[in-house]
């Protein structure tokens, strides 16, 4: 991304960082968000270098307000992305729902309508 920043314009940079970095981010980011604080440093400083690429900022690190930025795109910081997907999967396996919210049948049935989620570990 940095050797085109100057080349193309800011909607195509911005097209490149969903493609090149926040999917890699969000693939794993379930597993990474247990994780200490060093990790999402890490990230976060990936995602500020990229963020001043999106800017074609040349000026020093320090300077650089990036939380004005972050909005300004409306880029999720790692941390975010983490709690939006945790989020996610929450509301698409109803893991919301309790025994009492189900139990309101008279009948009990053969087959429970709760999928239990399967984890991969390789």
């Amino acid at each position: 991304m940095q050797k085109i920043a100057t080349l193309v314009p800011t909607w195509l940079m911005k097209m490149l960082y969903y493609t090149l970095l926040y999917s890699k981010i969000c693939y794993g980011i379930l597993v990474w968000g247990t994780t200490g604080v060093s990790n999402y440093d890490k990230l976060i400083v990936i995602q500020k270098r990229a963020l001043r690429l999106l800017e074609n900022y040349k000026g020093n690190k320090i300077e650089f307000n990036s939380s004005y930025n972050f909005t300004k795109h409306a880029i999720l910081k790692a941390n975010q992305i983490y709690y939006f997907k945790l989020l996610q999967a929450i509301y698409k396996e109803r893991l919301y729902e309790t025994n009492q919210d189900r139990s309101n049948n008279r009948y009990t049935f053969r087959h429970d309508k709760r999928r239990k989620p399967s984890m991969r570990t390789n």
